[in-house]
């Protein structure tokens, strides 16, 4: 296959990107997502947002960790950062661009 564009990350800001790109007839994108669609139960239900959060497992959530902060007396910080389609946002019905581009 191939493609006009392609975008790594299917979080937000590569959504919106993917979407104002194809509402070109002529221009083919690619959004590669690392996470899944956003369509599971965890992602779904607004109550079991808690249960990602965590990191613990790293369901549908990268997890990251800062380096030790000083300011925080040496204990690093939790970054959670959305691993699914629409990104921290979590939920397929947030991403702007909602089925605009070709999913393979």
């Amino acid at each position: 296959m191939e493609f006009d564009y392609i975008i790594a990350g299917g979080g937000s800001a590569g959504s919106v990107l993917a979407a104002r790109l194809s509402d070109d007839p002529q221009v083919s994108v690619c959004l590669i997502e690392a996470g899944g669609g956003g369509a599971g139960f965890l992602i779904r239900a607004p109550a079991m947002v808690a249960a990602m959060v965590s990191g613990r497992p790293k369901i549908n959530n990268w997890a990251f960790h800062t380096v030790p902060q000083p300011g925080l007396n040496g204990r690093c910080g939790f970054q959670p950062r959305g691993r699914a389609l629409g990104g921290i946002l979590g939920d397929q019905r947030h991403a702007v661009s909602a089925g605009k581009y070709r999913r393979l």
